[in-house]
């Protein structure tokens, strides 16, 4: 798990390249997987709750773990200014397994 903060502006258009690894740090094949990028007032919400969620299944390089999720303008929007949030990444493979790779905080621009 990774705890970060960066800041994302309302209105503005983000995309997020990732890179999913192992736990050898080898690239993780995520052909067929989903990710799923959920913005949450808080951690413990339910995801249906969550104040913006984006599913990926198309990568840009699923054999070597690399996807791009963006959040556009009308997902931005929806964000309040000076608050923070709850992002989370999760990755649901083929298999339905899923993997937690990153949690991040983030606060809306000022």
């Amino acid at each position: 798990m990774t705890e970060e903060c960066f800041e994302i502006v309302p209105g503005s258009y983000e995309p997020f390249p990732l890179e999913f690894f192992d736990e050898d740090s080898k690239p993780l094949i995520i052909t067929g997987a989903t990710i799923h990028l959920l913005v949450k007032n808080d951690f413990y919400d339910d995801d249906e709750d969550a104040v913006i969620h984006k599913e990926v299944t198309e990568h840009d390089d699923a054999e070597h773990g690399k996807s791009t999720v963006v959040l556009d303008e009308a997902d931005t929007l929806k964000i309040l200014r000076n608050k923070f949030y709850c992002f989370i990444i999760k990755l649901v493979d083929a298999d339905d397994h899923s993997h937690f790779p990153a949690i991040l905080k983030i606060k809306a621009g000022v």
